[in-house]
């Protein structure tokens, strides 16, 4: 396995290509090495058949495989046996990996005889899957075997139940276990697997008798931008980034738990197909890729609720294409899901009692401000509360608060949209984002008015946000009366529970425990890698929080102007956690790497 370097798979589309490139997907992840996908056109194509075959090529390779593997497609002409041999020799493939038909019919003047000729010619080992090779990849078959597993109380976490069913797929239909993750990821599709309440349930009134043939994903069901993001969001990515590289290349990097990972790369010219498609969703021009562009796709019912806005930009070499995914699961979640602590809880639910004010939710682009935001909306939400927003763009659609989007072209600004929501009889306002003085000045008189207002800013902790305020010439009075809270965020990737590892802290651990005023714990949590955490260590992430709570003294600070310095003294006496303290502390609970606390940016 370790000398691997090189692994080719030649693929016809059939349901045993399929099973020979699941194989080398596993192999090929086991070894670090290349993994090449070639297909053999035998009669002359257009450039127009060849992005076609090179996005079913794409798609026979499952999500969370292509995310962990190097891979190379190509299509080319000629004599199948002869270039998938000249293709070995000239890129020194170490294995062919090849599923055949069998010797009989017309079957046997395909892949049966290339694969004969491949064998006595190859420079390398070559690997034949035979046509009953994972026939028991069946639904049928999975959900015996998977049914089974359940009735034996599967009653752990949803990741556990399902890693250990992974697992038993593997062992009793003897398949890849990319096979088994895509067996599996079927039966939830089709209802016929689900989670619920805490155990794993099988719901046998669905009839999968006739789904007895050795299984195959479907891969022409959608267009290649709907299965993009189909593995988007099933690898729960937050964004997808396709971008032009200097050899005709695209790449394509996902954003998983905050972090970017190179995905595939893609052909120019597949590349420009799925962008097409993509601004096609979104209903901007494809004719104009010379400036940049925004909009909302349009997606099938297929995605549910999924929510997506593209921006495009020009670049040297073409067009950037960015994806922001939107999960209507993660609109208007519980406050202490969030990751705040007992004590900073408290704190957000005394503000939220006042009614009315200023709350501000502040940090960095990226560190979880409208989701907090959203889920304070929803614990204040009621028939009797009328909850408008104007926001530059709406990033979530939710059914409790009526929302306004910036739009430039017909007038309407954060400022002049703000005007307008103020004369509609609105009980709580949401503004998208404080970013100027007189965004500030409105939301200041708003508050003033007896309105209750939230809104968001990029600033690094709570005291620099009561300060930004006045720099923007807010007034003092009018701030020191009206702000009631802010709330400082920062994200931090949640250590996987499947594979952490226990270990005595280090000195230099030690050390900035007591630095902080914590206690030193007696163990911490360090990130290993394993199959649920695709070999990161970390899997989910939890918001890092600093809360605080304006009181008596602090009004009187920011009366008198007084300085950061002073204003972050006076809210560690009230009691406000530091950010550093709060990751820190998450550390000492098991939740987050120690490199991952003192990683975060902008600490105070």
């Amino acid at each position: 396995m370790a000398l691997l370097t090189q692994i080719l798979v030649p693929t016809d589309f059939s349901r045993n290509s399929a099973q020979a490139i699941n194989y080398a997907c596993d192999l090929a992840k086991q070894s670090k090495a290349r993994l090449h996908l070639l297909h053999v056109v035998g009669r002359d194509f257009d450039k127009r058949d060849q992005v076609n075959r090179l996005e079913r090529i794409g798609a026979m390779v499952d999500a969370r495989a292509e995310l962990s593997l190097d891979t190379v497609k190509q299509v080319i002409g000629g004599q199948p046996a002869n270039v998938i041999v000249e293709y070995s020799q000239d890129n020194e493939i170490d294995l062919v990996v090849m599923g055949t038909h069998g010797r009989s019919g017309l079957a046997h003047l395909t892949m049966g005889s290339v694969a004969e000729h491949v064998l006595r010619e190859a420079p390398c080992p070559v690997l034949v899957l035979g046509p009953r090779d994972g026939e028991t990849a069946s639904l049928s078959r999975a959900a015996t075997v998977l049914e089974a597993s359940i009735s034996e109380g599967i009653d752990e976490s949803m990741e556990d139940g399902r890693s250990r069913m992974h697992q038993r797929l593997v062992g009793e239909l003897r398949i890849p276990a990319t096979t088994a993750i895509l067996l599996f990821d079927e039966l939830e599709d089709r209802q016929w697997l689900r989670y619920e309440n805490g155990k794993w349930h099988a719901d046998q009134s669905i009839d999968l008798r006739n789904e007895s043939e050795a299984f195959v994903p479907d891969f022409s069901a959608s267009s290649p931008a709907i299965e993009l993001v189909k593995r988007a969001r099933r690898l729960s990515a937050t964004d997808v980034h396709i971008d032009p590289t200097d050899n005709e290349q695209h790449l394509v990097r996902l954003r998983i738990d905050g972090q970017l990972s190179e995905y595939c790369k893609l052909h120019g010219d597949v590349a420009l197909h799925l962008v097409n498609q993509l601004k096609t969703l979104a209903n901007v021009d494809i004719a104009d890729p010379f400036r940049p562009q925004e909009a909302n796709l349009r997606l099938p019912e297929v995605l549910g609720d999924l929510e997506i806005r593209l921006t495009t930009a020009p670049v040297a070499g073409g067009q950037a294409v960015a994806l922001r995914l939107f999960d209507p699961e993660k609109i208007g979640l519980s406050l202490d899901v969030l990751g705040f602590s007992e004590h900073a809880l408290m704190s957000v639910e005394e503000v939220m009692h006042r009614n009315d004010g200023l709350v501000l939710v502040t940090g960095p682009t990226g560190s979880g401000k409208t989701t907090t935001v959203y889920s304070m909306l929803q614990s204040v939400s009621g028939e009797r509360q009328n909850i408008v927003s104007i926001e530059d763009p709406v990033e979530f659609s939710v059914p409790f608060v009526r929302q306004m989007t910036v739009d430039t072209k017909h007038g309407i600004t954060l400022t002049t949209g703000l005007k307008t929501i103020l004369r509609m009889d609105p009980d709580v306002v949401f503004v998208g984002e404080i970013r100027d003085p007189e965004t500030a000045a409105i939301g200041m008189q708003a508050a003033s008015s007896g309105k209750y207002i939230f809104s968001t800013m990029h600033t690094r902790d709570v005291a620099s946000t009561i300060t930004a305020l006045l720099d923007m010439h807010v007034d003092k009075r009018s701030l020191a009366s009206n702000l009631s809270g802010v709330i400082n965020q920062r994200m931090a990737r949640r250590l996987c529970t499947h594979c952490k590892k226990a270990c005595s802290p280090t000195s230099g651990e030690s050390e900035k425990f007591a630095a902080s005023g914590l206690d030193v714990p007696d163990q911490l949590f360090k990130p290993m890698g394993c199959n649920n955490c695709r070999g990161t260590g970390f899997h989910g992430r939890i918001g890092i929080f600093e809360v605080g709570k304006i009181t008596e003294d602090l009004r009187q600070a920011i009366f008198e102007e007084r300085s950061a310095r002073d204003l972050q003294e006076l809210l560690r006496t009230n009691g406000s956690v530091k950010l550093e303290c709060d990751a820190l502390m998450k550390v000492a609970s098991g939740l987050i790497g120690f490199n991952e606390a003192i990683g975060i940016r902008w600490f105070a």
